[in-house]
């Protein structure tokens, strides 16, 4: 039974009336999300010899600030399809797809374009690449681009190979005789130890194994190619260890007002273990002074020379040789990091000759410098 039967009818209209005020009203639905990935903000390319290489990150969000992969949706999620198409007319509607390829939300993502032959060849001109990363059902927000340079790459160093000399490490090249003004070669060197990852028990855990903590951080340098200079050395090596040496010609050009850089393709080359088994300089500059002896000091003689120029030099080591017993004494069992050396183990009426040879960090020691002698009263 309702309770409105036992109500007089104007109060059951007024308790309706207030029952009707108390909603508050739900408005109008939400539209559904469409799920479009946002637009990759970070594009760039760059032109390598044969190809063009893309790069971006896939955004975590869609358009309506949403995460891609829904916490409770993990496993049944479909990962974004990057589109990438090409044009030769930047901003056409027409855009000829060169790939397609599954990204991963956050992610940095890379794809190379290898161009055909007509667009490796002729003068620089303008390619503009669009990545549009598409949803389940084939939707995308507007396409990322950017432009890249088609036309000729200056050409690969061929014959590239490295060894030790005195100086670190030497790489070497085949020259090329008409190269551009312009040009640079930008050479990479990397640890020949690439990191190695262990799975543990854990599957989400790893052991990263990486090189030595003595190895050095990855180095650059470029030189002008014009004219190709045929090679360099790298004086910042440590003896014992392996490189990965990579090398590439260089171009800058101007498209659409903005600065390009067109690259040859990669020359690759690994080193052995560069062991320097080159010895210092011999040292220079060697001169010595007696002190006769006195109240305040016993006789003594000092020895003075001049710094050698190695830039992985240890030190030096002082040799004397008593004329009189024929003996040769090293006067310094540790390596002598100055260039000068006080000896007072002296006795009266003897000539003493005194030499002094260079140590470097990898343990050779150089040849003997110019004697000096000095005799006692």
């Amino acid at each position: 039974m309702s309770i409105q039967r036992h109500l007089p009818a104007g109060i059951a209209l007024v308790a309706i009336g207030l029952g009707l005020t108390g909603c508050a009203s739900p408005g109008l639905p939400k539209a559904p999300s469409l799920n479009l990935p946002k637009t990759a903000n970070d594009l760039t390319a760059q032109r390598r010899g044969s190809s063009v290489h893309l790069q971006w990150t896939t955004p975590e969000r869609n358009t309506d600030g949403l995460l891609l992969i829904p916490p409770a949706s993990r496993k049944k999620y479909l990962a974004p399809t990057a589109e990438i198409c090409r044009t030769e007319t930047p901003n056409a509607i027409a855009c000829a797809v060169t790939g397609r390829i599954t990204t991963h939300p956050g992610a940095a993502e890379s794809f190379d374009d290898v161009l055909p032959p007509a667009l490796q060849a002729g003068p620089v001109r303008a390619l503009q690449y669009r990545v549009r990363l598409l949803n389940a059902a084939g939707r995308s927000a507007p396409a990322a681009t950017v432009l890249a340079p088609a036309g000729q790459a200056p050409p690969p160093t061929a014959g590239l190979r490295v060894r030790a000399v005195r100086q670190g490490a030497e790489l070497a090249w085949n020259p090329v005789g008409d190269s551009v003004s312009g040009e640079t070669v930008h050479i990479l060197r990397s640890s020949a130890d690439a990191p190695v990852v262990v799975k543990t028990a854990k599957k989400k855990s790893k052991i990263y194994k990486g090189p030595s903590s003595s190895q050095p951080e990855a180095s650059q340098l470029r030189l002008e190619a014009s004219p190709d200079p045929g090679g360099a050395v790298d004086p910042s090596i440590i003896s014992g260890e392996k490189y990965i040496y990579t090398v590439a010609r260089e171009r800058s050009v101007t498209l659409a007002g903005h600065a390009y850089t067109v690259s040859s393709d990669l020359s690759t080359v690994t080193s052995s273990a560069l062991t320097d088994t080159f010895a210092p300089r011999a040292p220079t500059g060697l001169d010595s002074i007696a002190t006769p002896k006195s109240d305040e000091s016993k006789v003594s003689i000092d020895l003075s020379w001049e710094p050698n120029a190695e830039t992985d030099l240890a030190g030096y080591l002082v040799y004397r040789k008593d004329s009189v017993s024929g003996i040769t004494a090293k006067l310094t069992p540790q390596i002598q990091p100055g260039t000068a050396f006080h000896d007072e183990v002296l006795l009266a009426g003897r000539k003493y000759i005194y030499w002094v040879t260079a140590i470097d960090r990898s343990g050779n020691e150089s040849p003997r410098s110019s004697s000096t002698e000095e005799t006692l009263p």
